[in-house]
């Protein structure tokens, strides 16, 4: 079935959540903050991948600043094809980093999984 994304809404936060605890490929890099609260007070670009209505994958960043933006959570459902979930993902995403004149996009790969996928959406 085919993907869907959307942008994050509290409303999903629950969702997030069970994706974020069951997952196996999770990547968080919030500095000190819990999930809950970074995503309460940050106004963060964020996209979530959808198929058959469940949540099966998600890419948050830092809110831009000086052209430049980190990727600090990003998490794929176990049992999916992570490439296309994660390329739906940024592909959408970086729309909207274009338009908030986003020229630089940094990854601190904290967990081997999601180097596996760096090159492929054009990291190096």
């Amino acid at each position: 079935p085919p993907l869907t994304v959307t942008p994050y809404q509290r409303r999903y936060l629950r969702q997030v959540r069970d994706l974020l605890f069951h997952s196996q490929s999770v990547h968080t890099h919030l500095d000190w903050h819990e999930t809950d609260q970074w995503l309460d007070t940050q106004p963060v670009p964020m996209r979530l991948a959808w198929q058959n209505g469940r949540l099966t994958g998600l890419i948050a960043m830092s809110s831009p600043l000086n052209g430049t933006s980190w990727i600090r959570l990003a998490a794929v459902q176990d049992y999916v094809n992570q490439s296309t979930v994660l390329r739906a993902l940024w592909d959408d995403l970086v729309v909207e980093l274009r338009a908030q004149d986003v020229r630089l996009v940094a990854l601190l790969a904290v967990r081997d999984w999601i180097t596996d996928y760096a090159a492929e959406l054009g990291f190096h």
